[in-house]
């Protein structure tokens, strides 16, 4: 979750710099870092919060870690999903740049989100190793 964090606070720091100084383009790229990025911290926020909260009741990891890895797997078919609709709104931008703009930050978002998804599910496995 740290990691989702961190990128979702560098994705809104870098996405409100394209928004403020980029042309037509990199503005719709920096708006969707920054919505996505908003979004990204929030979830891990909450994600943090609540493992802590269990682990402080006194409850096991490996079942908390068996479903968010159930999680990381839906999320991983939305990711896919977020790319290849970023890549639809390219193909039919018809020349628009702001369409082009979304489309590639939305691709962008996707395609850190699948690794990021990737990565967490491969750390959430460690706790669930040894676990019917």
């Amino acid at each position: 979750m740290h990691g989702l964090l961190a990128w979702g606070s560098l994705s809104m720091l870098a996405g409100a710099a394209a928004w403020l100084y980029g042309n037509l383009v990199v503005r719709q790229i920096g708006l969707q870092a920054l919505v996505w990025g908003a979004i990204d911290a929030a979830l891990a926020i909450a994600g943090l919060r609540a493992t802590q909260q269990a682990v402080a009741r006194g409850e096991a990891v490996a079942p908390i870690a068996r479903r968010d890895r159930r999680v990381l797997a839906l999320n991983a078919l939305l990711d896919t999903s977020y790319i290849a609709g970023g890549w639809w709104m390219i193909r039919k931008a018809r020349s628009r740049a702001d369409r082009v703009g979304i489309g590639i930050g939305i691709m962008i978002q996707g395609f850190v989100l699948i690794v990021l998804d990737a990565l967490l599910a491969a750390i959430f496995s460690r706790y669930t190793r040894n676990e019917p």
